[in-house]
């Protein structure tokens, strides 16, 4: 039989038709597969196939045809006619591709092939996030909207991988994963802890490997004042601290204090308390001996000597009392919460004035991102014998924007059972190895400190540990690195027993 194929191809509104008939006739069989004839790079593209009249049995298959590659589409065996519509994915193209859409038509007396032309073009849209407002004070709600737009700004339906709010410091305090835009917008809120840090924090949404930000300040006014170091990076605690206190002492030390001198101290106090640890130092040394001494100062300004006060704190299943008077006011006091997780309420009540810390302890992986401080460590020896010494090696490395650091200090956590000799950090005479400055080791830890890192050119460094325990399941121990002013520029590595 001789088949004299006919065909048609039509565009309307980007949407192809790919026709087949035989003998010019429509008495069968025949097909018509429609697609759009311009399609997104990843985006779901609507195809449908129809089968009309046929005589036979026939297969229908449809392929994606680029070069060499070739990918099924849908393949459908019929005797009777059929309409079918279906999505399929569109491959992810950088830049506008021309591909083939081909069509296969085959039974035991008809075979038919047609192919015809797709353009994929590439899917840049554009990613808003915008908050309610750009500052926001502790314990209030954030806001947020996420708008996704088509280059000609029309808004689009988009799913979102996953979208993370950030602290100043970097920690991910929230997190939504696999949400979808709902009339355009995806909306969400937040609302920040009461103790909230201060500082710019950062909104981020996740599109496939895209990543779109945006910032925002938390900011507590009024009662709280403090400095920070201006054209930095990063805040550093230490240094906010340091320059705080400064402005404290110098603010108390005027030849005449007035009650307003006295008021004004006091914001800068209240916010000098609230960065007080759960022992009563600051980031530290060098912050917390210059904070203690402006906290010093102030108390000799504001003493009484009369006076008590009763702070009672309170939630639905716990009521602790603490009495502050002249006989007990140098003491502290300290009491264990019975329910963690609770809300509770602080009431004090006289006429003196009271400092009251809450202080939470929890453990949390070990980071393996590093900043522009980095420190890698490992041990290795003879596991033959048990009481051997084995050396631990560890490099610091810095790679930041400026020539060198500060003061770097490598914090050592040893391996349980094992104890610490340093001697091979210092040099024949007995000083000693450059930048090494000082070294302190006390019970399990060994603190070294550097004088000093260049920039891109790693320090290597060795210490002489012994096992006097076997510990059954040893587990790894942390190596800290940090500069000794900007705290918040630090890494941490865990290191192994090579013989475990």
């Amino acid at each position: 039989m001789t088949l004299n194929i006919g065909c048609c191809w039509k565009g309307l509104l980007l949407l192809s038709f790919l026709l087949i008939c035989v003998n010019g006739q429509t008495s069968g069989p025949y097909f018509m597969v429609t697609f759009p004839a311009v399609i997104k790079s990843g985006s779901e593209a609507k195809l449908c196939a129809s089968l009309l009249k046929p005589n036979e049995s026939l297969v229908m298959n449809i392929h994606l045809v680029h070069g060499v590659q070739s990918t099924l589409l849908l393949q459908e065996k019929a005797e009777e006619e059929f309409h079918r519509c279906f999505n399929f994915k569109a491959p992810l193209v950088k830049a506008e591709s021309v591909q083939k859409m081909k069509v296969e038509l085959q039974g035991e007396t008809f075979r038919t092939t047609e192919e015809r032309k797709v353009m994929f073009k590439p899917y840049n849209p554009v990613t808003f996030i915008q908050t309610d407002k750009p500052i926001y004070t502790p314990g209030q709600t954030v806001n947020f909207r996420v708008v996704t737009m088509d280059k000609n700004f029309a808004p689009l339906d988009q799913q979102y991988r996953t979208v993370v709010l950030e602290d100043s410091k970097g920690n991910r305090i929230g997190q939504w994963t696999n949400v979808s835009s709902t009339r355009w917008i995806l909306q969400r809120s937040y609302e920040l802890n009461p103790e909230a840090r201060q500082g710019m924090y950062k909104l981020k949404a996740f599109i496939g490997n895209r990543m779109i930000s945006h910032d925002f300040e938390v900011k507590q006014y009024g009662s709280f004042l403090h400095w920070s170091q201006s054209g930095s990076a990063e805040d550093s605690d230490a240094l906010a601290v340091e320059i705080s206190s400064y402005v404290l002492l110098a603010v108390l030390t005027a030849d005449s204090v007035t009650r307003a001198d006295l008021g004004y101290a006091n914001r800068i106090v209240s916010w000098l308390v609230k960065q007080q640890n759960a022992y009563g130092g600051f980031s530290s040394t060098q912050d917390t001996v210059v904070a203690l001494q402006a906290l010093s100062l102030y108390a000799t300004k504001v003493f009484s000597s009369d006076g008590s006060s009763t702070v009672t704190v309170r939630s639905a299943g716990d009521t602790l009392h603490f009495n502050v008077n002249q006989d007990n006011k140098l003491l502290y006091q300290e009491k264990q919460l019975q329910k963690l997780i609770a809300t509770y309420s602080i009431e004090v009540k006289g006429s003196t004035c009271v400092s009251v810390q809450m202080a939470q302890f929890y453990n949390i992986p070990t980071p393996t991102e590093a900043k522009t401080l980095s420190i890698d460590a490992k041990t290795e020896g003879d596991c033959k014998t048990f009481g051997q010494n084995f050396i631990l090696n560890f490099t610091v490395k810095y790679d930041g924007l400026q020539e060198r650091t500060n003061m770097v200090i490598v914090d050592i956590k040893l391996l349980s059972g094992f104890t610490a000799d340093t001697s091979m950090l210092k040099t024949s005479s007995g000083t000693y190895r450059k930048p090494v400055e000082r070294v302190d080791s006390k019970d399990d830890r060994v603190i070294v400190y550097l004088n000093e890192i260049t920039q891109n050119i790693p320090v290597n460094y060795q210490i002489q540990t012994k096992q006097v325990l076997q510990v059954k399941n040893l587990k790894p121990a942390v190596i800290k690195v940090y500069d000794y002013y900007q705290t918040s520029d630090q890494s941490e590595a865990e290191y192994f027993f090579h013989c475990g």
